[in-house]
């Protein structure tokens, strides 16, 4: 019975994204490659008001029925005064795992307020300690700093990576045992924003009245630093007395920021009998903005050996309006030159600025030996010269007979002769 209601549940949250084809929300399935989706969620007691916790849950469960494809990865965060992995999962088969998600983030709640003696980091819990912990907090500095290790620990580098945080800044400080000097966001993931090689979301919740100062701040510095960053960074508020559907339209036009790499397709990769190589991929903008993509390389590293391959790319400044798309030929001269199977995976890096996703590529091609490569025609040819050959020998054959034929009739009749005289 009980898997009869997750089934049920599962069709209900899948039931208006299948029939909304034009919602977006099933392009963004078929989109190329895979994501890691990182979601963190504000657990301090002021999410309690308003059903802002409820609103954020709901909306995490719709987001996953919507979004998530087979291949992609999400990791759910919590924080208050401390910042914990709530879960990890690889998503092998969407519609199960899309219900255990729905469980994952259903599981989420605020915590209590918790008393602490001692000095940090050595608390010990008591109910008259005098420090306050829990989810009397927001401490932003010990989010940010969690998010930036599980950034390098489960983002899978061949995936897009999108991170959204959900929170109502009501009580952005940090605990009295623990002080926040700079609640901005690790230097490492700031780099990957303005290498739009991550997408954030700053999602603000009521009672929220805009964003707290720490992430305003934070904004701020980016828009007056690099342009090339804010492409990849939305502000995304949901105002009092709205429904959590109005936060989608703008976390599409994040999701849509991206400029994909489609291929390489069947038939779009040759490998010649001198070994060359060559790709064909295309680089298709999805944004709203005009995109330039610098190529510094590519390299192509094949299973089972240690050094990469270049190979050229063509062109390698890649000039995209929105909407827009262009072919990239990828080409290396006499790479492959033993016939067999080559397996493993094409590597882009680029200049700071836009890229295309996905940069890692597989790549797998065969380069055929002369006569699989020649096949029917060499067979022939082969069957041709055979037959030719036993003709000639069979040729060479019957004129030595007719040639030794008649002498040695001749040399019978005369030793008959002598034997009669």
């Amino acid at each position: 019975m009980r898997t009869v209601r997750r089934v049920v549940v599962v069709a209900l949250l899948l039931v208006p994204f299948l029939t909304a084809r034009a919602d977006g929300w099933e392009s963004l399935r078929d989109r190329p490659g895979n994501d890691d989706v990182f979601v963190m969620i504000d657990t301090s007691r002021a999410m309690v008001t308003a059903g802002s916790l409820e609103t954020v849950k709901a909306f995490a469960q719709d987001l996953f029925a919507r979004y998530l494809k087979d291949g992609d990865r999400v990791v759910l965060l919590a924080f208050d005064a401390e910042a914990r992995v709530h879960g990890v999962m690889d998503i092998a088969h969407r519609t199960r795992d899309v219900e255990v998600l729905r469980e994952m983030v259903e599981a989420i709640d605020v915590r209590r307020v918790i008393r602490y003696r001692g000095s940090w980091p050595d608390l010990t819990e008591a109910a008259d300690g005098p420090w306050i912990g829990g989810s009397a907090f927001s401490d932003y500095c010990e989010m940010w700093r969690l998010s930036g290790r599980v950034l390098q620990a489960y983002g899978d580098p061949s995936h897009r990576q999108t991170f959204l945080l959900f929170t109502t800044g009501a009580s952005s400080s940090s605990p009295e045992y623990r002080s926040c000097s700079d609640p901005r966001p690790p230097a490492a993931l700031i780099t990957r924003l303005r290498e739009n090689r991550l997408r954030l979301g700053l999602v603000t919740i009521p009672p929220a009245n805009g964003l707290p100062p720490p992430l305003r701040s934070f904004v701020e510095q980016m828009a007056t630093q690099s342009r090339t960053g804010i492409e990849s960074l939305k502000v995304i508020e949901l105002q009092a007395g709205r429904s959590r559907a109005d936060l989608a339209p703008k976390l599409l036009e994040l999701l849509n920021s991206r400029v994909d790499l489609i291929g390489p397709e069947k038939g779009s990769l040759s490998v010649n009998g001198q070994g060359d190589v060559r790709v064909w991929v295309t680089a298709a903008n999805r944004s709203a903005a005009p995109r330039t993509i610098y190529v510094r390389s590519a390299a192509l590293h094949l299973d089972g050996t240690a050094s990469p391959l270049p190979l050229v790319v063509t062109p390698s400044v890649i000039r995209l309006d929105p909407g827009d798309s262009a072919v990239v030929t990828l080409s290396g001269a006499a790479l492959l030159t033993r016939s067999g199977r080559y397996r493993g995976r094409v590597v882009f890096q680029f200049e700071a600025g836009a890229r295309f996703d996905p940069a890692i590529v597989p790549f797998d091609a065969a380069k055929e030996s002369w006569l699989e490569h020649h096949g029917v025609t060499a067979r022939w040819t082969l069957l041709i010269a055979a037959a030719l050959s036993t003709c000639a020998i069979a040729r060479l054959v019957v004129d030595k007979t007719r040639t030794i034929g008649p002498a040695c009739s001749w040399r019978g009749a005369r030793r008959d002769r002598r034997g009669r005289s």
